[in-house]
């Protein structure tokens, strides 16, 4: 739901297209060290599938310019496209009439491997050709404090292994990668917006890499700002590969064998200190200020705070703890056959939810102030789902009592615990598996999005 880079190339996928048209990720030895594609065989093209324009999302036709560099077959292929015509070898222009959220793709082959197709950027006609963020998308962040970049950083979620020669850069034929968005651009972002950003960092980046990206954002991001650093992300997830092999390493260590939730999560602690090492001897003494060293933990289980907090010092290497402390509930079809029993429900169930969910957060907050940390949020709000049913979801997050709901779970938060919250996420449409959005879609009017006007409102009312 989101438009994140003036150039609707940065973050798309890039797919290999086989003779046979059986669309594949790209093997990596079909790239140099630049992430551009220098190798097709006969027959075979790159499609890369475009990111949607800010007005795409409203509905309404754009006119967008392609440009690149470099020799090869390239043009567009997709049902928004009309009218496509070459401007020029390096340039094509097409109108982008919306057909819901399909997107397009750029389509090239028979590419010169010396002078492969590379530094592709579409972006609208009357666009700054220099801009790197969407104007919408930086007016959208403004009005926060702090920003986590989790799924700018998939290399957490994928448990990728990370180093800085292979890193994702500026320029990169594919910006996306393994490992994250270039930092250069979350730190860009941070400084135009004058947001604290949040990393999220992959289990099995190594000791350099850390120590490089930590010195870069030191250097770079502005000093009025905090860096807060998180190692991986809901290392307690079993969905997660890091979940499966943190436990492992527990095990190899003997850390505590007579339970595998505790030595998880004491090698949690003992993995994540040693990375907050670094970013500490990298920040010094003298700017131990602008970072903010997080241990990340399970909401759900209240005691987990405590055990982890106590074991060998580890709350030494922190600065604060941080947990996701959702109110939740799961739907059975039918539950909600109209908008009113949707209503009824958020209004006479749900601050119940609420209440439950903060009560629980004191239990983490008195551990974490007990050892002189900080009691945070890395995710936080609603998690209603309905596994087997979209519509009455629709009900349920478009209602105006969400927004009520916000507003008391946002007051409660802040008289009883007082400190960062983090809210997930910023734009995410509804959905039977989670609707996590705050606006579904970028541009979209506040009075439709209930938890992004009650976000507005608290802000405005209690935060500036």
């Amino acid at each position: 739901g989101s438009r994140p880079f003036m150039n609707l190339n940065a973050a798309s996928r890039g797919m290999l297209v086989s003779t046979s048209d059986v669309w594949s990720d790209i093997p990596i030895d079909r790239l140099n060290g630049n992430h551009d594609v220098v190798r097709l065989q006969p027959g075979e093209k790159i499609a890369r599938i475009l990111g949607l324009p800010t007005a795409a999302f409203r509905g309404k036709s754009v006119d967008i310019v392609c440009r690149w560099q470099g020799k090869g077959d390239v043009w567009m292929f997709g049902t928004p496209v009309k009218n496509s015509r070459a401007t020029s070898n390096t340039s094509l222009q097409f109108t982008w009439v919306p057909n819901g959220r399909e997107s397009p793709s750029l389509m090239y082959g028979n590419i010169d491997a010396a002078n492969p197709i590379r530094n592709i950027d579409c972006r609208e006609k009357d666009a700054d050709p220099d801009a790197l963020f969407d104007p919408t998308f930086l007016a959208g962040v403004k009005q926060y404090k702090t920003i986590r970049y989790l799924k700018w950083m998939p290399g957490a979620e994928a448990n990728s292994e990370v180093t800085w020669a292979t890193r994702t850069k500026p320029g990169d034929g594919l910006i996306f990668g393994y490992d994250s968005i270039p930092v250069e651009y979350m730190v860009e972002l941070a400084n135009q917006t004058k947001t604290n950003p949040w990393f999220t960092l992959s289990w099995n980046a190594d000791a350099d890499y850390v120590r490089r990206f930590a010195t870069y954002v030191r250097d770079n991001l502005d000093p009025s700002l905090v860096a807060y650093v998180e190692n991986s992300n809901e290392v307690w997830n079993w969905g997660y590969p890091v979940t499966h092999q943190l436990l492992r390493e527990a095990k190899a260590a003997g850390l505590y064998p007579a339970d595998d939730n505790i030595a998880m999560w004491y090698r949690n602690g003992q993995k994540s200190g040693e990375v907050m090492d670094i970013w500490a001897s990298v920040y010094g003494a003298s700017n131990k200020q602008r970072l903010v060293r997080i241990l990340a933990l399970q909401s759900a289980w209240a005691g987990s705070s405590e055990v982890v907090l106590k074991w060998n010092n580890i709350a030494t290497k922190f600065d604060a703890v941080a947990i996701a402390p959702y109110f939740d509930a799961t739907f059975t079809p039918g539950q909600f056959p109209t908008q009113a029993a949707a209503d009824a429900y958020l209004a006479n169930n749900a601050k119940a939810q609420i209440d439950g969910t903060i009560a629980n957060v004191k239990v983490h907050k008195a551990s974490a102030a007990k050892h002189g940390l900080r009691l945070i949020t890395y995710e936080a709000g609603q998690h209603y789902t309905s596994p087997d049913e979209d519509r009455q979801l629709d009900f349920i997050q478009r209602s105006p009592k969400m927004g009520d709901l916000y507003s008391y779970y946002l007051t409660q938060w802040r008289d009883q615990v007082g400190d960062l919250m983090v809210l997930f996420a910023d734009y995410g449409g509804v959905s039977r598996y989670g609707s996590w959005g705050m606006q579904e879609y970028i541009g979209q009017p506040l009075s439709e999005a209930p938890k992004a006007n009650a976000v507005d409102l608290f802000s405005k009312s209690y935060l500036r």
